[in-house]
């Protein structure tokens, strides 16, 4: 194989016109060593990286090794050494990106989120081409764009797909986010996929909040990460409820949460769920909600106990109850797939 770094021995490939990094751990002399045997090509898409976020680098790079490159695509990370407090500072990240060359020529913006605890940053071309993204209150986060109307155009996070977010602390701040809501507002329209944590009790008013920058008749699959205890049982149970209820289109709920009864897993899940995963302790939760949830495609349940105990009785029970549909037992984790004509005998 080649040594990458000996240039002269390495090929190019001129007839490549695409091409698509993610997770990628380049700096940019790796990337732009690669980039230098792909001259034809048109589009250019990287997700990760190390030290990339240099406009000035990518320009002079771009107009001399890329001609034909008409779209760029890219979601860098990084951090700071020190602590930027305010926008002005911010700002100083994407100053790179603010040439003519990439707003007249080439009509390339950029938006650049800060996140001031951790001191770390996150920069993305326009459109938002990250397809998972974890959302932050407002409270510690600073934004800027090269683009002014950036959040005003809901086109611009068209391709992120899948968000998590800590909703107990999303609502900590949440009388900050109104007050930000103007300057630093921006709507997720296409997500099909969310992942929730509560600490506590449920926040108040955290749903309506959710449907502020989130269309939630598009999710189709929810994680739910909480714990039950005896005084917010019925407080998290409401507002699931009500969650559940807004998600009109969901079709598969993953319940992440070792001390929730399997009689109250059995009062959440809707039935317009049709996938469903869960934590059981033993044999007897997987009958209950396999014998409650009748309306299932399939439950994968992770099981808090070895699962290679399962008994043959067991075994017996389950193929019987569910109409010789096919399952797999492997490493903690037991999936059931029914049969979609008549999934459990009554």
């Amino acid at each position: 194989m080649p040594d990458i770094t000996d240039n002269d021995s390495l090929i190019s490939y001129p007839q490549l016109i695409s091409l698509t990094f993610d997770d990628s751990e380049l700096n940019m002399n790796e990337c732009q060593l690669i980039l230098s045997l792909t001259p034809s090509l048109e589009h250019f898409h990287i997700v990760g990286g190390t030290n990339l976020n240099n406009g000035l680098c990518w320009e002079q790079f771009i107009q001399k090794k890329l001609l034909k490159l008409t779209k760029f695509e890219f979601a860098f990370c990084g951090d700071t050494n020190v602590i930027f407090k305010d926008s002005i500072q911010v700002e100083s990240l994407i100053s790179s990106f603010r040439t003519p060359f990439w707003i007249n020529n080439k009509h390339w913006f950029v938006v650049c989120y800060y996140f001031k605890e951790s001191a770390k940053y996150s920069l993305y071309s326009l459109p938002i081409c990250k397809s998972k993204v974890r959302y932050y209150p407002h409270k510690d986060k600073i934004s800027c764009s090269t683009y002014s109307n950036f959040y005003n155009d809901v086109s611009m996070t068209d391709n992120v797909h899948e968000m998590q977010l800590n909703l107990t602390d999303l609502m900590a701040h949440h009388g900050q986010d109104v007050e930000n809501i103007s300057i630093s507002y921006t709507c997720f329209r296409k997500l099909n996929k969310l992942l929730l944590s509560i600490d506590n009790e449920w926040p108040i008013g955290s749903v309506e909040y959710l449907s502020t920058f989130i269309d939630l008749s598009c999710i189709v699959e929810l994680l739910i990460r909480f714990d039950f205890d005896s005084q917010s049982v019925s407080n998290k149970l409401t507002n699931i409820t009500h969650l559940l209820e807004q998600t009109s289109n969901l079709h598969t709920l993953t319940i992440d949460s070792s001390s929730a009864s399997t009689e109250n897993i059995c009062l959440l899940v809707p039935n317009h769920i049709k996938h469903l995963q869960v934590s059981v302790n033993n044999s007897d939760d997987i009958k209950l909600i396999i014998e409650q949830l009748k309306h299932l495609s399939s439950i994968t349940f992770e099981v808090l106990y070895d699962i290679k105990s399962l008994s043959t009785e067991f075994v017996t029970w389950l193929m019987e109850k569910t109409n010789e549909s096919t399952y797999r037992n492997d490493n903690m984790i037991l999936s059931i797939w029914f049969n979609n004509n008549n999934n459990q005998k009554i």
